[in-house]
């Protein structure tokens, strides 16, 4: 890990090239995506939710970097010193039961 924080951007590997290309094709598209729904029945502190999450992403390298193809025949991927999550919070819990149905349907199909 010391040697990717002393440079900061890498030539991605073959492994990767390979899953971003099965990534970006029409047939498979998404299927490195895995996304997380949660319904949490309690009240949390958004505070410490978005605190617990911030030292996630501060321990983890993979989970601050971001990948560039700008450049012709060749994609970097970039290691950033820090990152910032963005979470989304709704409460429905004033919702009838139908209408909390529809809505997460209708968020799943956003």
């Amino acid at each position: 890990m010391n040697a990717v924080l002393g440079n900061s951007t890498l030539k991605i590997s073959d492994l990767q090239q390979g899953m971003l290309y099965h990534s970006l094709s029409n047939e498979l598209k998404g299927v490195y995506i895995v996304q997380k729904l949660l319904s949490i029945g309690q009240v949390i502190e958004l505070g410490h939710w978005q605190g617990a999450w911030d030292e996630v992403l501060s321990r983890h390298l993979a989970l601050r970097s971001s990948f560039d193809g700008s450049t012709a025949n060749l994609i970097q991927q970039s290691f950033h010193p820090t990152a910032k999550l963005s979470i989304a919070y709704q409460d429905w819990s004033d919702k009838a039961a139908e209408q909390a149905a529809q809505d997460y349907q209708d968020f799943l199909i956003k």
